[in-house]
Parts: C-alpha cells; sequence; structure tokens
C-alpha cells in the first residue's frame, strides 16, 4: 500500500519529530508499505544532523516547489491539496500528529466504491458538534457549505483511488482552499467539505477507528479499544488535548538516539496514553455543554494566566 504524508518544518516546531514517530509506528505495522513524504525546498534545507532520520523512515522524500507560498502552513496547504499529482497509485494519506497501531490496508476493501473516504470529524454529525458554530462561521465566511448530509470530514486521513473523480476532487480543493485564503480562512478542512458538497457527497464513511481522533471532547474514546490509528491533535495549541505525546517537551526527544523511557512507552502502548485525563464528565446535560462552550474555554485560558 503507497501512503504520503506532508511535512513542512522549520527546525523550531516538532512536526518532523512527529512525523518520524508515525512513520515508526506504521512501519512496524505495515513493513511493506511503502512510505513517501513531500516536503518543501525550504524543509529541505533543514535536513540535517538528526534531523536526516527522516530518510531513514520514509522510503521516498519528495521535495517539491511551493513558489508564492510565503507562510510553513500555506506551503504544506499547498502541498496536502494537490498530492494527488504526486501519487503513482491508489494512496492513504496520514497527518503527522497520529501513531498507527494495526494495519491499516483493510481500508481500501472498506472504501467500497468510493473514490475518497475518510472518517467524520469528531466521529459525529456536524450538528452536534461542539465545534458546529466555528465550523459554519468560517464556512459561511468563504460562502461554502460545512457538511454534506450533515456529515463533515476530518482532514487527517483517508484514502484515495487514482480516478477521474478524485482527480477533479483534488483540483477543486487546492481551487477552493486558494479562495478561502482569500477570505482568511487556512485551514483545508474548510475547503474539503465544501468540495465535497459541490460533488455530491463523493467521500465516503470510514469507521471511526481508522482515525480515532483523541480531543479534550471524549468523541473519539469509544472506537479507542479497536483504534488502527489515533489521531492526538499535537498542532493545535488552542485546545486542551488528553493524550500523552501532544508535548512538545516529550516530542523533541524523538531524534534522540535513546528515547526517554515516557516517550517509549507511548509508542509501545499508544492505546493507554492517557495519563492527562483529570476527570470524566458523564452527564449528558448542562455540564457536558459547559465543557463544550467558548466560555469554559475562556475561564480556563484566564485561570492558567494567573494561577
Amino acid at each position: 500500500m503507497d501512503i504520503v504524508y506532508v511535512l513542512v518544518s522549520s527546525g523550531r516546531d516538532t512536526l518532523l519529530e512527529q512525523a518520524v514517530l508515525s512513520a515508526e509506528s506504521l512501519k512496524k505495522a505495515m513493513p511493506d508499505a511503502f512510505l513517501r513524504v513531500l516536503i518543501d525546498k525550504d524543509t529541505e534545507k533543514t535536513l540535517t544532523g538528526a534531523r536526516k532520520k527522516l530518510y531513514d523512515v520514509f522510503d521516498d522524500v519528495l521535495a517539491i516547489d511551493t513558489p508564492g507560498e510565503t507562510s510553513n502552513k500555506n506551503r504544506s496547504r499547498q502541498l496536502k491539496t494537490t498530492m494527488y499529482s504526486y501519487m503513482e497509485h491508489d494512496f492513504l494519506y496520514i497527518d503527522s500528529d497520529t501513531l498507527v497501531c494495526e494495519d491499516l490496508s483493510s481500508v481500501e476493501k472498506d472504501a467500497g466504491d468510493s473514490p475518497i473516504a475518510a472518517v467524520s470529524d469528531l466521529h459525529i454529525p456536524l450538528s452536534t458538534s461542539p465545534l458546529n458554530r466555528k465550523i459554519e462561521r468560517q464556512s459561511r465566511r468563504c460562502g461554502f457549505h460545512p457538511s454534506f448530509d450533515d456529515k463533515h470530514f476530518n482532514g487527517g486521513f483517508f484514502f484515495v483511488r487514482k480516478c477521474a473523480a478524485s482527480e477533479e476532487f483534488f483540483k477543486q480543493w487546492n481551487a477552493l482552499w486558494r479562495e478561502a485564503l482569500a477570505h482568511k480562512v487556512t485551514q483545508d478542512q474548510v475547503s474539503l467539505n465544501e468540495v465535497n458538497w459541490r460533488m455530491g457527497g463523493v467521500i465516503g464513511e470510514l469507521d471511526g477507528t481508522y482515525n480515532c481522533q483523541i480531543r479534550r471532547y471524549g468523541t473519539g474514546l469509544p472506537y479507542l479499544h479497536e483504534a488502527k490509528m489515533i489521531h492526538y491533535f499535537a498542532s493545535n495549541r488552542n485546545d486542551s488535548v488528553p493524550y500523552d505525546l501532544s508535548d512538545n517537551n516529550l516530542l523533541r526527544h524523538a531524534l534522540d538516539d535513546v528515547r526517554p523511557a515516557e516517550l517509549q512507552t507511548i509508542l509501545d502502548k499508544p492505546k493507554a496514553a492517557l495519563h492527562k485525563i483529570g476527570y470524566i464528565v458523564a452527564d449528558k446535560g448542562v455540564a457536558k455543554k459547559l465543557l463544550w462552550t467558548p466560555l469554559y474555554k475562556w475561564a480556563e485560558e484566564l485561570i492558567l494566566k494567573f494561577r
């Protein structure tokens, strides 16, 4: 199976470290998989010293020109929305802030006849998502539709068949991402879901175990025990992520010759790396609704600032 990652890293972040750990976990679960990582030319220049480890864990490191893109985020989005052009066969895309727990090759069968298949964002319909207002606000700003049939797909894991429908999908995705940029929406997921709406719901829905999303909302926990891949959102600095690996101080040791025991324990038992959880709210009423509001997030940040 062909699997592709996208990496744009300055060396001052931990994105390369995340990619290395994810690729290592994938090779452990799928030793015969072909791993390619798309990088920009600036990232290529940083691959010295310990950062050369990227060449060890990926079968192909493909450096691509991204003319006109001035920020790392935009170069990353450009590569992601054009990745179809750099893959010869059906492929699987995976975000870097992930750990693969089991063989993912069954995704080709589970995708059915869909040219593209993915997992719903937070594993739930958009109408019940704690992020629905934010997503709808961003979509309205661009004149986009936030979902198709109440499904808003997460862009951190998807299977793609090489076919005319997928080629058209990526052509529109890149164009609509650029359109969203003009409205100061830099995320690629809003444009991803707009393309899905325009193409009549072309994305097929995969079981949540393929992209078990661990965030403070807890909606990914029902899929954790059978998770094929864990998505821990290390790059989301605006969220309280309960997963142990979403810690830059720990991630920076990924390139060490001898890794800390704490890091190795997470890699050995990725489904148990939830020691940051301080409490679980089982209530479906007021308490849960309060924790999902911007008011709670504001209060949390205020306490952290002045404690």
